[in-house]
C-alpha cells in the first residue's frame, strides 16, 4: 500500500505497504481494514494503494478508496496460472526485471516492468510489510506439499525483492506490522529471511515464537513484539442480524496439504462433538466461514474453501442425526458483517486464528483448533492456552472435553477478555504509533 499524507508544511509522505494478502480471507481483510485505519489515526489524509498477490478486483469492492498493485514477485502470468515446475525460472526472470527497472528509474530512465509499482517504491518514505504471515516455510502442525513449498519460496522471494529494491537502491526505511515469521527450514528460506529481517530499520512479531525464530538467526534489527493489527479493528456496521441463544459459532478449514483420511477424522469429529453440545445444551450451531473465495492459488493447491468446509461438515452433521432446524451456514462477503456474526455468539470453535481474534476482541469465549505456532502464539498472549487444542490426534473427546470446559468456564473467560484485550490494545497502540512516526520524520 503506498499511502500518501499531506502535513502541514505541504510535504508529501509516501507509506508503501507491501505483502498484502487475500481480501476473501476475513483475517486478511482485517488486518489490511486495520493498518490502513492505523496509518489514518495518524495522518488522516492519507490516499492508500495496496500490493498484493490475491483478487485485485475484490480488494477493491472490499476496501473501494484504494488503488491496488500486483507483486513484482507473481503467482500468476498474464492472467494464467503458471506450472509449478516453471516457478523457479519466472521468479528468476522477475526478478531481474524488477532490478533493472529500479536502477533504469534511479537513473532517470522509464521502468520497463511495473512501473507504477516500481516508482510508489521510489517515492515512499518508508516500506512496511502487511501483517498477515507472508514469510514462513512449512508448519510443525501440517504436512508440506509441494504447492505449499512454491507458494511460501514465491512469498519470501517477493519480499527479498522489495526490501533489495527499497533498502539498497532507493534507500527508503523498511519496516513490518506485527506478523509471524517461520519456521524456515531450508537454506534458502533462511537466506530470505536473514536478508529481508536483517535489512529491515525494525520488526514486529506478534508472537514469541517468531521472535526466537529471528533471533536464532542472527537478526539484528530491534525486534518489537506487538498484538495482531486485527486486534485493533471495528465493523464498519450496526445491522445485527438476530441469533437464537445459545449460539455457537463453527470457523473450520481444511489444512493445506491434509490427507483424505485427516480430513474425514476432521469432518466426523466436528460433527459428532457439534451434535453432542447442541443436544446437551439446546445450542444452535452456526457455520460462519472465514475463507470464502475460491481463488486460482487456492484452487491449484487443491484445497476447498471454509465455504466448501463448512457444508460438508453441516451436511455430515445433519446425516448423523443433527437438528437441521438449528444448524445454519451463514456466508459474508465483508469482515464487517462477519465480525458481528460473531460478536453474538455465546462461543465460537475456530480452526483458523482471526475468527478467535475477533471473537476476542469483543470478549467472546472460543475454542482454538491449533495448526500453526502464530495460533500458540496468540494463547499465550491470551494467557489463554487451556482452550487451545491440537488438529493432530484430533477426536471427539478430546474436543468435547475442550468445549465443555469453555462453556462451563464462559462467563470468567469472557471477563478475562476484556481486560486482557484493553490491556493489550492500550499497551501496544502508542509504540506502533511511535514507530510508524519515528520512520516517516528520519526520511
Amino acid at each position: 500500500m503506498m499511502i500518501k499524507i499531506s502535513e502541514s508544511n505541504s510535504k508529501q509522505i509516501n507509506v508503501f505497504i507491501t505483502q498484502a494478502c487475500d481480501a476473501g480471507n476475513k483475517g486478511d481483510q482485517g488486518i489490511e481494514k486495520s493498518e490502513i485505519a492505523f496509518i489514518r489515526r495518524l495522518y488522516p489524509n492519507a490516499g492508500i494503494s495496496v500490493a498484493t498477490w490475491w483478487s485485485n478486483d475484490l480488494l477493491r469492492r472490499v476496501q473501494p478508496d484504494i488503488s491496488v498493485y500486483s507483486p513484482l514477485i507473481d503467482l500468476n502470468l498474464r492472467g494464467k496460472d503458471i506450472p509449478l515446475y516453471f516457478y523457479p525460472f519466472f521468479m528468476v526472470f522477475q526478478f531481474i526485471l524488477s532490478m533493472v527497472s529500479a536502477l533504469a528509474l534511479q537513473a532517470g530512465l522509464r521502468p520497463i516492468y511495473r512501473p507504477d509499482y516500481i516508482k510508489a517504491l521510489k517515492d515512499s518514505d518508508v516500506v512496511m510489510s502487511s501483517g498477515h504471515q507472508p514469510f514462513v516455510e512449512g508448519s510443525p502442525y501440517r504436512p508440506r506439499t509441494l504447492w505449499s513449498f512454491s507458494a511460501n519460496l514465491l512469498v519470501l522471494f517477493w519480499g527479498f525483492a522489495d526490501v533489495l529494491i527499497a533498502k539498497k537502491i532507493f534507500r527508503t526505511r523498511v519496516a513490518s506490522f506485527p506478523q509471524s515469521m517461520g519456521p524456515f527450514n531450508t537454506f534458502i528460506g533462511r537466506f530470505f529471511a536473514r536478508f529481508i529481517f536483517g535489512n529491515m530499520d525494525a520488526v514486529f512479531v506478534r508472537e514469541t515464537i517468531s521472535r526466537e525464530t529471528l533471533t536464532k538467526l542472527g537478526i539484528k534489527t530491534p525486534i518489537y513484539l506487538a498484538i495482531d493489527m486485527a486486534f485493533f479493528f471495528k465493523p464498519n456496521c450496526n445491522q445485527k442480524s438476530a441469533l437464537n441463544h445459545p449460539s455457537i459459532g463453527v470457523s473450520p478449514c481444511f489444512v493445506a496439504g491434509i490427507k483424505n483420511a485427516e480430513k474425514a477424522n476432521y469432518v466426523d469429529v466436528l460433527s459428532k462433538t457439534l451434535i453432542q453440545f447442541q443436544q446437551k445444551y439446546n445450542a444452535s450451531i452456526v457455520f460462519l466461514p472465514s475463507q470464502t473465495t475460491q481463488g486460482k492459488a487456492m484452487a491449484a493447491s487443491g484445497r476447498e474453501d471454509d465455504y466448501s468446509a463448512s457444508k460438508i461438515v453441516e451436511s455430515r452433521m445433519i446425516e448423523l442425526g443433527g437438528d437441521s432446524s438449528k444448524t445454519k451456514t451463514v456466508f459474508t462477503e465483508s469482515v464487517d458483517d462477519f465480525a458481528l456474526f460473531l460478536h453474538q455468539l455465546d462461543m465460537l470453535v475456530a480452526t483458523r486464528m482471526h475468527p478467535s481474534i475477533f471473537a476476542a476482541a469483543e470478549a467472546v469465549p472460543f475454542v482454538e483448533v491449533i495448526y500453526e505456532h502464530k495460533q500458540v502464539g496468540l494463547l499465550e498472549n491470551l494467557s489463554l492456552q487451556q482452550v487451545g487444542i491440537s488438529v493432530n490426534g484430533l477426536s471427539v473427546e478430546k474436543l468435547s472435553n475442550k468445549m465443555d470446559y469453555v462453556w462451563a468456564n464462559r462467563i470468567q473467560i469472557k471477563r478475562h477478555l476484556e481486560e486482557k484485550i484493553s490491556f493489550l490494545r492500550s499497551r501496544d497502540q502508542p509504540i506502533l504509533e511511535r514507530l510508524i512516526k519515528a520512520l516517516v520524520s528520519k526520511n
